[in-house]
């Protein structure tokens, strides 16, 4: 059991035995049994003895450890069920990731209506008093179930999509520990278990993008996205350590407490190194460059990565720590500054992509910039629209790229500019593009609309016109390419590649089950507030910022128009003015952040190494080895010549040095 003195986790309010709803457990081996509930806590405990282990207590309820841990641990079994039969490992991650997520689901009625539930392991790092634990919020318990039920229908459409890949075993053990990492990341209860989890996702995001690692150019994109966001790994350990340092735990619920009683001085520098952190992995500018590279991974991935796991993983922590945070108006503001020039600037890009993954990773990056955007406004209403965002961004996103796979799979390139006609040969997948368009474009009643809505009206109530302008450009961008990208795809003539064969249902079945989503998602927003907000917020429905809506739908829609199915100006005209090809090149370089970024720490910096590695170890420690290598062939050369092979020369020498040596000994 817990020790006495963590009965109450620092004022954080204790659900009685009678909030949580009854579930039995069952013991499931003869070690493993039922106890009486915690005296300390009122929660039934699971015991587990071992000779190894000695005793682990699992606090009820089970289903917040299962959720996360069932993944990981079954993870290592892809690789011989692989061997066994190929298909074999991807239908075991079916039902691994199917169990996770019905757990996720449980945890919805034990938070719902309160704020607040905590469930202790025994004691991990017992130095530090640090337990492993799991939190259960409305936050943490949303996030969970997002990350498995998409990671779920990702890892059934990888059944179809990674079928003839002969490293399946690889790709299915990363995969569930991708999901099982971020589940298990949301959870956490204090912020060093949160970081391994962090760096857990780092590593699976590694390893999957560069899955194809015989392709440079995918290899390439593995070790630049671990790179690129260790960036923000190092700044976030500096954040967590100082804030350990001033607060003296790692429990999230207890620095909350000791942060609203005793305000640090460093408060501002932990939250700005921690909001450096979230950019790396959630590939805010200038730490964007890694996303675009990363559709060298396979397709599911890419979908799993922008929907559910990786990127998400940044806006969550600040989600976390934004009310820690909030009442620092620096950190607010570097919030906006930062998701208002990310979100422009990535759907100028996306704009002007060609490659059908490249434009959604664009895309990906703006609609996380208006979430980092969204919490900079720094009320409750905006935190909850951020949340709203990420559950609409989670499934449109998701069945976009899902989509493309389709797509890719069938006509064998990732080219626009090479299909086209699609909507023949692939109308399952282009009703499905549609609504994932229609959603991401805000028109109503597709989900995007719903949560773009609460983002206006939360920066209309506070009177941010700074931030709700970059909201409104990036929108009507967001309208003008993601239309681009159905086009050029599915309504225009047919292309080069309009000839497909169609996709198995393995494949199918998740976009249609995430078209349906993105269409119902956006009537939960009362049902999500109640469960979010409840009782801190008064909330209701409202439209009054459905002006600025209709004005993004049109601003975005009339140019689009214009350009392509009208086909009344041509977008090479503008490429040929003078003014026109340097925006089209800067747009379509993200302001050369990612050629600025190689041009210094690619070409110079390895010229820097490559001299220093010329100078140190062949200038050195080379010259240092052969330098003794050298001495000892003068060294035997020498004593080589006290050896004559001569008798009587050898005879004198050893009487020269018994007498020399009895002489010491007399002196002595």
């Amino acid at each position: 059991m817990l020790p006495e003195a963590e009965k109450e986790q620092d004022g954080a309010r204790i659900p009685a035995p009678n909030d949580l709803p009854p579930y039995s457990l069952r013991c499931v081996a003869g070690s493993l049994r039922r106890l009486p509930a915690a005296p300390h806590r009122g929660y039934p405990v699971l015991r587990l003895h071992h000779r190894w282990w000695g005793c682990v207590e699992l606090l009820y309820p089970v289903q917040a450890w299962l959720c996360w841990l069932l993944p990981i641990l079954t993870a290592p079994l892809a690789f011989p069920a692989a061997k066994l039969e190929r298909r074999l490992a991807g239908w075991l991650s079916v039902a691994v990731s199917a169990v996770s997520a019905v757990m996720a689901a449980q945890l919805v009625p034990i938070v719902a209506g309160s704020q607040e539930a905590q469930a202790y392991w025994t004691q991990w790092i017992e130095p530090l008093d640090l337990n492993a634990s799991v939190l259960l919020d409305p936050l943490s318990v949303f996030m969970a179930n997002v990350a498995t039920w998409i990671g779920l229908l990702v890892l059934i459409y990888s059944n179809g999509y990674m079928a003839e890949d002969p490293s399946q075993g690889r790709y299915y053990f990363f995969m569930l520990l991708f999901v099982g990492s971020m589940a298990g990341l949301v959870l956490s209860g204090n912020l060093l278990q949160f970081y391994v989890f962090w760096e857990l996702v780092g590593l699976c995001s590694y390893a999957l993008i560069g899955f194809w690692y015989h392709k440079p150019s995918a290899a390439r994109a593995g070790m630049k996205a671990f790179i690129t966001t260790r960036v923000g790994d190092i700044f976030l350990l500096a954040g967590i350590l100082m804030l350990y340092m001033q607060t003296g735990t790692f429990d999230i619920q207890a620095i909350k407490v000791y942060l609203q009683e005793s305000p640090t001085p460093q408060l501002l520098l932990i939250a700005l190194f921690m909001l450096v952190g979230a950019m790396g992995k959630s590939a805010q500018f200038p730490l964007h460059v890694w996303l675009p590279d990363a559709m060298e991974g396979p397709t599911p991935v890419s979908a799993l990565i922008h929907a559910a796991t990786m990127v998400k993983a940044g806006v969550y922590l600040l989600a976390r720590m934004h009310t820690m945070f909030c009442g620092l108006e620096q950190w607010l503001t570097a919030l906006c500054i930062v998701g208002g020039i990310t979100s422009v600037v990535a759907a100028s890009a996306a704009l002007t992509e060609t490659d059908i993954k490249r434009v959604l990773a664009y895309s990906t990056i703006s609609q996380l910039g208006l979430m980092v955007l969204c919490l900079g406004v720094g009320t409750r209403l905006a935190w909850f629209a951020t949340q709203m965002h990420i559950l609409s961004h989670a499934l449109f996103k998701a069945l976009l790229f899902l989509c493309a796979g389709i797509v890719m799979h069938a006509t064998g390139t990732t080219d626009m500019r090479e299909m086209g006609g699609l909507r023949r040969s692939l109308p399952t997948t282009f009703a499905a593009s549609l609504v994932g368009v229609l959603s991401l474009s805000g028109i109503p009643p597709f989900s995007g609309f719903w949560s773009k809505e609460l983002i206006i009206k939360a920066m209309l109530e506070t009177h941010q016109y700074l931030p709700l302008a970059a909201m409104v450009s990036a929108s009507i961008l967001t309208v003008a390419y993601s239309m681009r990208w159905l086009y050029l795809i599915f309504l225009r003539e047919a292309g080069q590649r309009s000839h497909s064969h169609r996709p198995p249902l393995s494949m199918l079945l998740p976009t249609l089950v995430l078209a349906a989503a993105s269409v119902a998602a956006g009537f939960l927003e009362l049902p999500m507030a109640r469960f979010m907000l409840m009782p801190l917020h008064a909330y209701s429905l409202s439209l009054e910022s459905l002006p600025y809506t209709a004005t993004i739908l049109v601003v975005g829609f009339v140019p689009f128009a214009a350009f392509y199915p009208l086909g009344m100006l041509k977008p090479e005209a503008l490429y040929k003015s003078y003014l026109g090809e340097r925006l089209h090149a800067l747009a379509r370089n993200a302001l050369y952040v990612d050629a600025l970024y190689n041009k210094i720490f690619v070409e110079e910096l390895l010229h820097v190494l490559w001299e220093l590695l010329e100078r140190v170890e062949v200038g050195t420690i080379d010259h240092l080895n052969y330098s003794l290598a050298w001495g000892l062939i003068a060294a035997s050369k020498y004593f080589r010549k006290l050896q004559t092979g001569i008798l009587s020369y050898n005879m004198l020498l050893l009487l020269i040095g018994l007498v020399a040596l009895l002489a010491l000994l007399i002196v002595l």
